[in-house]
């Protein structure tokens, strides 16, 4: 990576605060490996969407914070209040809750791509269990509800495992009396919505920016190695035998070169640009929670 490139990802270390910390590790590019060229188009794809994506989501949920204060009944507890917000903040930050939320978005993600699949499997064993026991036959849909239940069930533990880590939940929970039962629900919300803001501005993403950086390094080198291997396939296309498995190594270099062209506008060729980019998302959301923090003391008891 070139010294540019390197700067940049100090920059971002700067930028989330963590000074004591070395930039994120490089992980080793292939982009010299044809197996590697092929899903890169995809990978830079994903990976531009959840950065874009990941901005947007960091102001709503901190705009979701701010709404959430309407629900939240008089008188509020100060000291309470200020406990909470810090500890969900704290926690967001972490290493725990970052590993969490990687892993639940990996796992929404699989979701997404084999819905259709897993609601049809839930489903149809659901339907078969429910006429096997002579549950209203054919004629009652319970494998819909199945699917339905399956997926509210999924959401519902993705939710908890991020509960389990933020500790704002536990003084909640410890502090139920002073906050009052109808405060409960609201602010959790509210604290769930600080903490994930806190994730995506301070962790998920200057981690999204490096590796947009990073793949945009390497599109170059993987454009040579999708042109190469696309020119050794023509010349060495053998006989019938070989013709079809040929003909569809050659469908997919050539797909991926197609969008690789289609992806050239998204790739960064200013990473300065995205430190701004990160900057303006976090003073953003730092100007809705201190309206909030503003809000909440004039409010408390």
């Amino acid at each position: 990576m070139s010294s540019r490139w390197s700067l940049f990802a100090v920059g971002l270390v700067a930028l989330t605060g963590c000074k004591s910390e070395s930039p994120p590790p490089e992980a080793p590019a292939t982009p010299s490996l044809v197996s590697y060229a092929l899903g890169y188009p995809g990978e830079l794809a994903r990976t531009t969407s959840a950065y874009d994506e990941g901005r947007g989501e960091a102001l709503q949920r901190c705009g979701e914070a701010m709404e959430l204060a309407s629900s939240i009944k008089d008188p509020v507890d100060a000291e309470v209040w200020a406990a909470l917000v810090a500890a969900a903040e704290k926690s967001g930050k972490s290493g725990l809750y970052a590993g969490r939320a990687r892993d639940n978005a990996a796992f929404q993600r699989m979701l997404r791509e084999r819905d259709d699949e897993i609601a049809k499997r839930t489903a149809g064993t659901a339907q078969y269990t429910a006429e096997q026991k002579g549950c209203g036959g054919a004629a009652v849909d319970v494998g819909s509800a199945a699917a339905s239940g399956l997926r509210r069930s999924a959401e519902k533990r993705l939710e908890d495992r991020l509960h389990d880590v933020n500790e704002a939940h536990d003084i909640l929970q410890q502090r139920r009396d002073a906050i009052g039962k109808p405060n409960l629900a609201p602010l959790g919300r509210q604290a769930d919505a600080i903490a994930y803001a806190t994730y995506l501005t301070e962790v998920a993403l200057p981690r999204l920016a490096y590796e947009r950086v990073t793949l945009s390094a390497a599109s170059s080198k993987v454009r040579q190695t999708l042109e190469s291997a696309i020119s050794s396939e023509e010349e060495a296309r053998g006989g019938e035998a070989n013709a079809k498995a040929s003909e569809e190594r050659l469908r997919a270099l050539k797909a991926a070169l197609s969008e690789l062209a289609t992806l050239e506008p998204k790739l960064v060729t200013v990473p300065e640009k995205l430190q701004d980019e990160l900057r303006d998302t976090r003073d953003g959301c730092e100007e809705i929670l201190s309206a909030l923090r503003k809000d909440m003391k004039k409010r408390a008891k």
